[in-house]
């Protein structure tokens, strides 16, 4: 089991340029992300391990047990909620969620959520009541660097006693204006899924085998002092929400914990209605869905596809209908691996970003060895001063490369 112990010292602005070096420090003892339950995988049978669902897996026991100790030693203070940039089913799911499991524990009301730019409309449907915040609304702002902008920002969310991250792995995936707030924040935790990403909280939990962040904020429920007959719909909604999405509907399911966490998730959740709220198109989205599906390219032996997404003709992609298009292309016969690549086909200078994923083997390594990260079937690419095309061919190789 692993014994880590808290370090409430502020985070300055070293630590967060240097986040990437966080090594053991002192007595302060930071979580790798390379932790794994394999005493789950070992202990299945055994009655006393509660592995999933509302209970901590063993191995993230002694982590939830200090979050939620910070949690309630600032049930009077502000505690500030963030995902990342651009944020997904997964990052709205888990941040909502975890606000309303502190919100339902400790009577604080001064949890704050909050987001740079609106909800994807196919995600609103989970956040009925507006609870996060949407910050280009509260504020005026000119431009994310915008000095009379931060000063505001700072002002009413600066030095909080806890900032709390979700699904968020490293610094640069923040809002360019929420990095101060981080920098300033007395304790930050961090909650999250991915591999080879930055320790730069006091506290980093961090599960690579999860499906979801959404699947860690569901273990703290019972520590967090809630009972499984008191969790409802508006705790399971954005849990679920977070567990579809980022498995790609289970598509991209590692373990057979996800199943037995929506298993739990379903007896207060409609997984088929969260599935179809999410899945859910304008007419002019879909008509860029079906002109991408039109436009997918295939290898001279079919086993690979991909598509182009030029952002100076296509205003209407967002993440959703990329992981659409993604998700029907995964379903073309014969297909091993498929990715798109956006950016701009005239700007060489222009970010250059693609979405790899596989169907059956493993592509992370391979992704990471030009520049990309992500998971073991899902991976993410960004590169400057390339052309879509170079890109293109450099994926091409290293996949064709790994071969059946």
């Amino acid at each position: 089991m692993l014994s880590l112990s808290i370090n409430s010292t502020k985070i300055n602005s070293s630590n967060i340029a240097n986040a990437k070096n966080y090594q053991h420090n002192g007595n302060t003892n930071f979580c790798t992300n390379n932790l794994k339950c394999d005493k789950f995988e070992k202990n299945i049978s055994n009655k006393n391990v509660s592995f999933t669902g509302y209970f901590p897996d063993e191995c993230h026991s002694t982590q939830i047990k200090q979050i939620v100790n910070l949690i309630k030693r600032n049930k009077n203070n502000k505690i500030i909620l963030l995902a990342h940039k651009s944020p997904d089913g997964d990052a709205i799911g888990s941040m909502l969620a975890l606000k309303r499991l502190i919100e339902k524990s400790t009577g604080n009301k001064n949890v704050n959520a909050l987001t740079f730019n609106n909800l994807p409309h196919n995600l609103q449907f989970v956040d009925k009541n507006k609870e996060i915040r949407i910050i280009t609304k509260d504020f005026k702002v000119p431009s994310a660097n915008d000095k009379e902008f931060l000063s505001k920002l700072n002002e009413q969310y600066g030095e909080a006693p806890l900032l709390i991250t979700t699904d968020v792995s490293c610094l640069n995936m923040i809002d360019t204006a929420f990095k101060s707030l981080i920098k300033t924040a007395k304790n930050v935790i961090k909650i999250d899924h991915h591999p080879e990403g930055e320790n730069f909280g006091n506290i980093n939990l961090v599960d690579e085998k999860k499906e979801s962040a959404s699947q860690l904020v569901m273990q703290m429920v019972k520590p967090l002092g809630i009972k499984t007959k008191d969790i409802d719909s508006s705790i399971s909604d954005p849990i679920a929400l977070g567990v579809l999405s980022d498995s790609g509907s289970f598509a991209f399911a590692k373990t057979h914990e996800i199943f037995t966490d929506t298993s739990k998730l379903s007896t207060t959740s409609s997984i088929g209605q969260i599935t179809r709220e999410m899945n859910k198109m304008t007419p002019q989205e879909f008509q860029t869905y079906n002109n991408l599906l039109n436009s997918v390219r295939f290898s001279p032996d079919g086993k690979i596809a991909y598509y182009f997404v030029d952002m100076a003709q296509n205003h209407y992609v967002t993440k959703e209908i990329n992981r659409n298009v993604l998700t029907s292309i995964s379903n073309i016969d014969g297909v091993k691996y498929y990715f798109s690549i956006s950016g701009s086909s005239k700007k060489r200078t222009s970010t250059i970003m693609a979405s790899i994923r596989s169907s059956s083997k493993e592509i992370l390594n391979a992704i990471k060895s030009i520049g990309g990260n992500g998971h073991e079937y899902s991976c993410g690419l960004m590169k400057k001063n390339s052309t879509m095309y170079e890109i293109k061919d450099l994926i091409l190789d290293k996949l064709e490369a790994l071969g059946d």
